[in-house]
């Protein structure tokens, strides 16, 4: 298999929806879940190419040819990676002394170059200090005019997005079975640029440039090396999330998830393919694995149909994609 790793720099803000329920469009999440990031390049692959081959297409993600993770952060400094939903029974009796509580509590990623010393101060105590984290991008808030037909009517409602600092923005690892498939991927990943990623695109937001692609093979930064040997990592104590996840049928039946760490995700929304119905209908709801989650065994994962009455099949995809974690 091979690892390659995108850096995607952003240059318009973006709007990716929070994974708190019953939200409103003001409060946003600062990256991508996996599911919104295929359901794009499925988009742009109908766009390039039609229907004729999109089977195949998603064929590649379902067989393990093509398996991609969330979008996570990254700036000057280092990449990033979830917070891990690990609780951990201290071999010692210290207590983790965690600089800046109130701001661990709610930090969602950990950087690479400490993800080692967070993994030890969770087994043995000690401290971790995170003072210096999260200023990859800032929050802003936009009032929008909806405008109807009657101006009395005329609704004014709030957009958060995240705007990206200078050298600042998301990356992505992806997994490939043989290098025939890369270029394809690729060519619709370099279309995507220019139709955006998320939501409220057609505002202008999500617009991205392609930073760096680095393939994980050899001259790797060390946060780089890192990163690869968690991912190529085997018989691990827990496999780390990066990716959202859901078991298929079989999967669940022989499968105890007794012994792991985990949150979950509630999945939603509206299709809005022109092809699918007359009007915008919902999409079946859909409850994952969240990026983060930690089990005692090697994940699969599926790609679900989520349609509801549409006139096409409408995927959500599920795959996990892990990196390895031993305390």
């Amino acid at each position: 298999m091979l690892y390659k790793l995108y850096k995607l720099k952003f240059v318009t803000p973006v709007h990716f929806g929070s994974h708190k329920i019953g939200t409103s469009l003001e409060n946003v999440s600062s990256y991508c879940h996996s599911d919104t990031f295929f359901s794009a390049l499925c988009l742009e692959y109908l766009k390039l190419f039609g229907k004729g081959n999109f089977s195949s297409f998603i064929e590649n993600f379902n067989n393990g040819k093509i398996v991609i993770s969330s979008l996570f952060p990254y700036d000057k400094d280092d990449m990033y990676l979830p917070k891990p939903a690990l609780i951990v029974k201290r071999q010692n009796s210290h207590e983790a002394d965690y600089k800046n509580k109130k701001k661990f509590k709610k930090l969602e990623f950990i950087k690479i170059k400490d993800f080692k010393k967070y993994i030890n101060c969770l087994k043995t105590g000690g401290t971790f200090d995170c003072s210096n984290y999260d200023n990859y991008a800032y929050y802003n808030d936009s009032a929008k005019v909806s405008l109807r037909n009657d101006d009395e009517n005329n609704r004014i409602y709030h957009v958060g997005t995240y705007t990206f600092i200078e050298n600042a923005g998301l990356y992505f690892i992806a997994k490939f079975e043989n290098e025939s498939i890369i270029e394809q991927f690729e060519n619709i990943l370099e279309s995507l640029q220019y139709s955006g990623l998320g939501g409220k695109r057609s505002s202008g937001y999500g617009k991205f440039e392609i930073d760096e692609t680095i393939e994980l093979t050899e001259n790797l930064t060390k946060s780089e090396e890192e990163l690869i040997n968690m991912l190529k990592s085997q018989d691990n104590q827990y496999n780390m999330l990066i990716s959202l996840y859901s078991p298929d049928e079989k999967e669940t039946e022989i499968t105890s998830f007794e012994n792991s760490y985990y949150n979950l995700i509630k999945r939603n929304g509206f299709v809005y393919s022109p092809d699918y119905a007359e009007n915008i209908l919902k999409r079946k709801s859909i409850v994952m694995f969240k990026e983060g989650s930690c089990f005692d065994f090697v994940p699969s994962g599926s790609i679900q149909d989520v349609g509801n009455y549409g006139n096409h099949s409408v995927f959500k995809y599920a795959k996990a994609l892990t990196i390895g974690i031993n305390l």
